[in-house]
Order: structure tokens, then C-alpha cells, then sequence
């Protein structure tokens, strides 16, 4: 769960306009999700400033289902990984080489808690990415309110004896399908991501996949909870993914490693994670 605090309500003197990106992908998990809320022209509050994390973290893997064509599925169960840490970390531009912001202990039946949520230090934050805002073989466009801004991910690193790797917080249908996930990403300024993008790809299995992305977000100075609803339909040869991306928290949602194996490079890790990320 995440821990908020609001900021105090203003009186409004006047009106004022508050002026993610889609990565090709081959299976629904290795989606890139654009954050983007629209926030009235004059309202008094901002979003809740994130300051704490706990969760619980859970075994699942993704298997491919004999009934519906050996389509990949999620199949999840408790977490038999015992006893370790959990760190917040950040991976400044791709890198891999993790700074850990800080760290906390992972009880034997997958609990954790972070206390606090500190800022990470200036120079790991990256400009948002030109591909954030369109991509060949799309439509549309995704908007920034200040292009200047800069701002980083957070993930979660877990070690323990038997387990290790990333992790993120998923909702898991009764059919095994992957239908939101939550994500926190900093920015050092508030920031309007509005717009949808609608991009078309066709792969070597003859299979046209599209996806469409609705964004409507107002991020705020600080860590911010972001939640993305997913969508995936087949019809013939056509496989449409639709991707709405909102301020908000999964609650008490699992948390599952998905990043590959440890000895993976942590970029290759991140690169296999539903992510939130615009920025380079």
C-alpha cells in the first residue's frame, strides 16, 4: 500500500489551463505504460504527495495456456521465497548500475514496509525521451506541459536465499490475464502528460498488434502513484491492446518478480517490466 499526504486547500482567485509512450512488445506484460489526470482548471488540491510503501510479494510466472492457442498466462501463488530485503532503487538512464535509495527487511511470508520514500539525488534524473511523445507507425501525440522537466522510475529490488530480482505490483484476472498494474515515478516539477497515441505493428507471425493509449494525468513535484488499466482483444489476426493510465494505488495487489533471472543485466530486467517511464 502507499502512504499520502495532501496539500492543504487554497482558495482559487482565478482561472487558469493546466497546460506515455508505446514500445512495440510481443506478449501483453511487455507493455510500456504512458502515464498521463486532468485536474480542473481551478481546483484547490493536488494530487497526494507519496511518501511511504509496504505490499506483499507473491510467486507467479507466466505459462503458456494448451486451451486458448498456448497463449501466455499469469499463474500466481503465495511466496514461498522466504526471509530478505527489499531495496527501492532507481537505474538512471538504462543503466545497470542500481542506486539503492533505501532498503527494509522481507518477513518469511512476503511482507515489507518502507517508512519513507526519499527523493533521489539530482543527477540521476533523466529528460523526458523524444519517443515518449510519438513513434513511426503511429497516430496521435502524447503532450507535455514543460518539456524541461526531468524525472526517474522506481523499482523494487528483492534478494532473499532463493529469490531475486524485480518486482511490480499487478492485478491478475480469473483467466491469468495481467488487467492493471502500479507504478511510482518522480519528476522535479509538476507536470500535465496528456494525449493518445494509437500505433499498429505487424510481426513475423502474421499477427497485427495495436495499441492505444488513453492518458490523462497530473503529476506533481515528487514521488507519484500512477495505475494503468489493461485491455487486450483478438479478432481474426488483429490483436488490439488498450492501455488507460490514471493517478492511483492497487491497494493490497501482490507483488510479483518479473524481471528474469538475477544474473540478467538489470537494464534487460527493466526493459521485461510494465513501466510507467517517459523519460530517457
Amino acid at each position: 500500500m502507499l502512504t499520502a499526504s495532501f496539500q492543504s486547500p487554497q482558495i482559487c482567485t482565478s482561472a487558469s489551463n493546466i497546460h506515455a509512450n508505446f514500445a512495440p512488445y510481443e506478449t501483453p506484460l511487455a507493455l510500456l505504460l504512458v502515464p498521463a489526470l486532468l485536474l480542473a482548471a481551478c481546483n484547490p488540491e493536488k494530487p497526494p504527495v507519496v511518501n511511504a510503501l509496504s505490499g506483499t510479494m507473491a510467486e507467479g510466472e507466466l505459462v503458456p495456456d494448451s486451451e486458448n492457442n498456448n497463449n501466455l498466462v499469469f499463474k500466481s501463488s503465495a511466496w514461498t521465497g522466504g526471509a530478505g530485503t527489499v531495496k527501492t532503487v532507481v537505474l538512471p538512464d538504462m543503466s545497470d548500475l542500481a542506486l539503492m535509495l533505501t532498503s527494509t527487511p522481507l518477513s518469511a511470508d512476503g511482507k515489507f514496509s518502507f517508512a519513507t520514500l526519499p527523493a533521489p539525488p539530482a543527477d540521476t534524473l533523466t529528460p523526458i525521451s523524444a519517443g515518449s511523445q510519438t513513434q513511426p507507425d503511429c497516430t496521435g501525440e502524447i503532450k507535455f506541459s514543460d518539456p524541461a522537466t526531468q524525472g526517474i522510475d522506481l523499482f523494487i529490488s528483492v534478494k532473499t536465499d532463493l529469490r531475486a530480482g524485480l518486482a511490480r505490483q499487478l492485478v491478475i484476472d480469473t483467466t491469468g490475464n495481467i488487467t492493471k498494474t502500479s507504478g511510482l515515478v518522480y519528476v522535479d516539477r509538476d507536470l500535465k502528460v496528456s494525449g493518445t497515441l494509437r500505433c499498429t505493428f505487424t510481426g513475423t507471425d502474421n499477427l497485427t498488434r495495436v495499441s492505444v493509449n488513453d492518458n490523462d494525468v497530473q503529476l506533481h513535484k515528487g514521488w507519484n502513484s500512477l495505475v494503468g488499466s489493461v485491455k487486450t482483444e483478438t479478432v481474426g489476426t488483429v490483436m488490439t491492446t488498450t492501455t488507460t493510465t490514471r493517478a492511483g494505488t492497487l491497494g493490497d495487489a501482490k507483488w510479483y518478480l518479473l524481471g528474469g533471472s538475477s544474473a540478467q543485466p538489470l537494464s534487460l530486467q527493466k526493459s521485461r517490466l510494465p513501466s510507467f517511464s517517459f523519460f530517457r
